[in-house]
């Protein structure tokens, strides 16, 4: 819970101002999933609303998450 609060607090105001996210490699995948696993569970917790680069970020790493 404090890591999502964290994430969306430091991280998700700048994620939903890019909108091209191809300079994230395989490599940055992993670490990439972690804060969208837990930027989802804080936002449906929450119930807040969402950003276009915060669904273009998720769509770019695992659109499942949606």
């Amino acid at each position: 819970m404090e890591e999502g609060g964290t994430l969306a607090r430091t991280l998700l105001p700048y994620i939903n101002r890019i909108t091209d996210f191809t300079f994230l490699t395989p490599d940055t995948h992993f670490i990439g999933g972690r804060f969208l696993t837990a930027l989802v569970i804080h936002v449906r917790d929450t119930k807040e609303a969402i950003g276009v680069g915060f669904v273009l970020f998720a769509l770019h790493l695992n659109p499942r998450s949606l």
